[in-house]
């Protein structure tokens, strides 16, 4: 269920927490978790995918932290293969330990998890159908 401003009740800010309204997503972050929350109806192509990462690194990222991201793709429409490879690249990747997504089905978890677990990936990335599963994942890969 959504709320007001599209925030899905399990998947939204504190109060008072600045949230970046960038182009293709809603972007905040609490104690170095970076939330994403995917913009309905837009496109994501490479090109897009370049200048949300040049957005986090201008509007989130802090000297050389580290962060972990939570992406909830549970009500976006499917990014092709291009795009996928450029946001787990090195240059999208520099600040970046972990990358969890939310996912809409237990099934479509599975099947990630397993998909992605035949590839070699920089970052640790996982899937889950749970929100607080996810936050409580991304706040472990952070090294205190």
């Amino acid at each position: 269920m959504l709320r007001p401003m599209g925030y899905p009740n399990d998947f939204m800010p504190d109060v008072g927490v600045e949230v970046h309204d960038l182009y293709g997503s809603y972007m905040w972050t609490k104690a170095h978790v970076v939330y994403i929350l995917p913009k309905p109806g837009i496109e994501h192509t490479v090109g897009l995918a370049k200048e949300q990462i040049k957005q986090f690194q201008a509007k989130v990222v802090e000297n050389d932290k580290q962060y972990a991201l939570i992406c909830d793709i549970r009500q976006s429409d499917p990014i092709d293969k291009e795009c996928r490879n450029y946001y787990l690249s090195d240059k999208a990747t520099k600040n970046v330990v972990s990358f969890s997504f939310l996912v809409d089905s237990q099934f479509s978890m599975v099947m990630a998890n397993f998909f992605i677990g035949l590839t070699t990936l920089k970052v640790k990335v996982k899937m889950f159908s749970s929100a607080p599963k996810a936050v409580n994942w991304s706040k472990n890969q952070l090294t205190p």
